[in-house]
């Protein structure tokens, strides 16, 4: 678990401490303005909610970058391989930050612990 830890958040421990506070402050700032837009509609809440978990699954879109970019070189100029391969790396991203978010918690209360 401790590699996780580590290519998610950082080598060290201080390092995973920092990163992990300043997601957690942009996580805090994001839900008190997706509450403040739920009171407007639930549509643009969730889009706020989904801005959370890309911010915590960039790890994870920018370690596929190279091969989303591989998938449309492939297939060259076909533009609705080109989107889906979009709206299946946002997905990927949103799934990733969902892990990340749920490991990240774990992880800071972990280290808050020490």
């Amino acid at each position: 678990m401790e590699n996780i830890y580590k290519w998610l958040f950082g080598e060290s421990k201080w390092q995973q401490k920092k990163k992990l506070k300043r997601l957690l402050l942009i996580t805090v700032v994001l839900a008190v303005i997706a509450l403040i837009l739920l009171t407007d509609g639930l549509e643009s809440s969730m889009f706020v909610m989904t801005i959370i978990l890309l911010v915590w699954g960039w790890g994870f879109v920018r370690a596929t970058a190279s091969k989303v970019g591989g998938i449309i070189d492939i297939f060259g100029g076909d533009v609705a391989i080109f989107v889906l391969s979009i709206i299946l790396w946002i997905f990927l991203g949103v799934f990733g930050g969902a892990a990340s978010f749920i490991l990240g918690i774990v992880r800071f209360i972990e280290l808050k612990r020490e």
